[in-house]
């Protein structure tokens, strides 16, 4: 992994922690003790897999270019569709990551974090873990939601 991964997996961590303390360890060095909490350990996936009945992902882009922050849901979208000079969401049911693209400016960054927490309280799920991810240092927990990521 690198610095912007192992950065947003203590972002995670932290948010699911409530409180207790953490632990950081690299791959490979994980104590059979985390494993055997975790159902056992098995070869990484070969595709991507959801949890049964849950949603499938949602996108938003955030912007201000009309004069307005304004958010629109997005459909059909794909890792072309974001755009350095924007900012976006993207609701996975399980987190809510807040992708800054890197011309992004400061007024839209300040409303997609203001946003995110808005849009957790009115979808019912405040406490589901906010990531926010770098344009261009993606990891692969973001990365994975989008078909043939480049």
């Amino acid at each position: 992994s690198n610095a912007a991964e192992r950065q947003v997996a203590a972002s995670v961590a932290s948010a699911l922690a409530a409180g207790r303390p953490l632990v950081t360890l690299e791959e490979g060095e994980e104590p059979e003790s985390f494993w055997e909490a975790l159902g056992g350990k098995a070869d990484y996936p070969k595709e991507k897999q959801t949890m049964g009945g849950e949603a499938p992902p949602r996108l938003f882009e955030c912007s201000n270019r009309t004069g307005a922050f304004v958010a629109t849901e997005l459909f059909g979208w794909s890792q072309g569709d974001l755009l350095p000079t924007e900012c976006f969401l993207l609701d996975t049911v399980s987190s809510l990551f807040v992708w800054n693209g890197g011309e992004a400016n400061e007024t839209e960054k300040r409303g997609v974090a203001t946003l995110a927490k808005e849009y957790l309280e009115a979808v019912g799920r405040p406490s589901c873990p906010v990531i926010t991810v770098a344009g261009g240092l993606e990891p692969a927990l973001f990365a994975s939601h989008f078909l043939g990521w480049d």
